[in-house]
């Protein structure tokens, strides 16, 4: 087990990206069961869901931050902080559905 936390932050980060799609997914599934009106909400949806992208990558810095404190990141923890860093570009796609639904609905 010492080898896997020295390696946890790479771990984290290389997680972060499937932790992120699968947290939005469940996200947007329970919101989908608890809506009346699927049509009306789906705004709140796509908000909701979008703020739950970034929650794996804020994991991930919040467990790099801790081994900094102990001690300088090691290289295979600024990978895993650099992939969990890209993986909060997941957040650009349900940007992106919410102003093409936002301009056709405005038409």
């Amino acid at each position: 087990m010492p080898n896997l936390s020295k390696h946890r932050v790479l771990l984290s980060g290389v997680l972060s990206p499937l932790l992120a799609l699968v947290l939005n997914v469940i996200l947007i599934q329970i919101l989908l069961v608890l809506s009346s009106d699927p049509e009306r909400n789906w705004r709140f949806r796509l908000v909701v869901s979008t703020l739950a992208l970034p929650i794996p990558f804020l994991i991930t810095l919040m467990v790099a931050r801790r081994d900094q404190r102990n001690g300088s990141l090691s290289l295979s923890a600024k990978i895993g902080l650099a992939i969990a860093t890209l993986s909060l570009l997941l957040v650009a796609k349900p940007v992106m559905e919410f102003s093409t639904e936002w301009d056709a609905q405005s038409l």
